[in-house]
């Protein structure tokens, strides 16, 4: 993301970026960073105010929700003062800013919706935020290994049932590739020509560009194997690695090629 057209646009013009690798080098300004902000790995991320306080560490990888977040620090920031303070708020206000910065849930965003008092264009912006807020925790609930069939059907169901009462994710969206994903198999099992076409051309771009990014590394790794051929030990690893992304390949290709089939199937 970070190397995006659309983030280096936006960031140029919202935000000060800095970037900070946190491999340690006796006497470098920065390398207290990582203790500082208590951060547990690399590679991480904080908004932080002109003070250089974190106003949040929670921050998703993609540019819908670091706008939100930016968008939403410097009222967050007031009106968490205030309410600390003893303050009255504005209940809309308030909400906006603790959806935007991300310190809601999506149950804790559903159960205060209607009490915000909500209206127009604030009401819409609310919606799309939660919508994608449902729609990550819900990706994040069906990831794990002890995730159950019944379970990631279930997820689907969601996502083609959203689908259908008319929600879209904003382009980019961190869960848009899983949503994506889940679409193309509801389009699958409902011979859903609207679902399969929503998401059909940023699955086989995303396939796609999977591919030719391995294709380099495979260039990358048959060259090494043919530099190593006297160094028995290299010559293996390099090539054990060549297999791998062969197989990382071929697989992709035939994603591909089931997409294409259902494409054919669901035209005719």
């Amino acid at each position: 993301m970070f190397s995006s057209k659309g983030f280096q646009s936006w960031g140029k013009d919202n935000a000060i970026l800095f970037a900070a690798v946190m491999t340690k080098i006796e006497g470098r300004k920065d390398d207290e960073l990582l203790r500082t902000y208590e951060f547990r790995g690399f590679p991480s991320m904080a908004i932080l105010d002109a003070d250089a306080n974190a106003i949040t560490k929670t921050v998703p990888r993609d540019l819908f929700s670091i706008r939100n977040i930016v968008a939403a620090s410097t009222e967050y920031v007031k009106l968490a003062a205030d309410a600390d303070a003893g303050k009255k708020v504005d209940s809309a206000a308030w909400y906006l800013a603790q959806l935007g910065i991300g310190k809601l849930t999506a149950q804790e965003a559903k159960d205060q919706f209607k009490g915000a008092g909500l209206t127009g264009e604030a009401k819409s912006k609310a919606e799309g935020i939660l919508f994608v807020l449902e729609m990550t925790e819900l990706s994040k609930s069906v990831r794990g290994r002890d995730t159950s069939a019944e379970d990631k059907t279930a997820a689907c169901v969601a996502v083609y049932d959203a689908f259908k009462a008319g929600k879209r994710l904003p382009a980019g969206a961190s869960c848009e590739t899983w949503v994506d994903d889940m679409l193309i198999d509801a389009a699958k099992s409902n011979g859903d020509k609207e679902a399969f076409a929503h998401s059909y051309e940023r699955v086989k771009a995303r396939h796609l560009k999977r591919i030719d990014e391995m294709k380099v590394f495979l260039a990358r790794y048959q060259a090494e194997a043919e530099d190593n051929k006297d160094d028995e030990e290299k010559r293996n690893r390099a090539q054990t690695t060549v297999g791998r992304i062969e197989t990382i390949i071929e697989g992709t290709k035939g994603t591909l090629d089931r997409l294409e089939a259902l494409a054919k199937k669901l035209k005719s």
